[in-house]
């Protein structure tokens, strides 16, 4: 994964860029994609012409950020990706580089109010599409040594245990 986290002194905040880049449109050799109502299954291949025309600056302060969880989810039962889908980018979505500043800083992830280790993480801004089609999101996990990446097909099942990383107030 390549950082997108602009470099700053140890006394100041990370800052993250959550904007669509050039370096979003591929992971893992999975396409990224972008909604549209007219394309087979409501999503097209991002281009640059989707790219963010200004960078989408976070200030990394954990306290800021919550866990989502659906009511599903919060009742112990499961919720289709798909369906989930629409809940978690209304109420914030996050982007693949704010998983990778996690990656690259696993020091910060117990930080975020909630988390452990006996969860995953997801973010679901951008989506990835295989080559036969099937929508992904980007994921943190922790392997019993230390925290992974990889991608989450949509058409699984959400369990309580697998939160969306949100900012609320955007």
């Amino acid at each position: 994964m390549n950082s997108i986290v602009k470099p700053f002194t140890s006394t100041q905040p990370y800052v993250i860029d959550d904007g669509i880049r050039p370096s979003n449109l591929r992971l893992a050799d999975r396409l990224a994609v972008v909604p549209d109502a007219n394309a087979p299954g409501g999503y097209r291949e991002a281009t640059e012409a989707d790219f963010s025309p200004a960078p989408e600056l976070l200030e990394w302060n954990p306290e800021k950020f919550q866990l989502f969880r659906s009511p599903e989810q919060l009742a112990g039962r499961r919720h289709k990706g798909l369906d989930l889908n629409a809940k978690v980018m209304a109420a914030g979505a996050l982007g693949p580089n704010v998983a990778e500043f996690l990656y690259d800083h696993p020091e910060e992830i117990l930080k975020i109010p909630g988390m452990t280790k006996n969860e995953a993480l997801f973010f679901w801004k951008i989506k990835f599409r295989s080559e036969y089609g099937t929508l992904f999101v980007p994921v943190l996990f922790w392997d019993r040594i230390e925290w992974g990446w990889n991608l989450w097909d949509l058409d699984n099942q959400w369990h309580q245990n697998e939160p969306a990383l949100v900012l609320p107030t955007r």
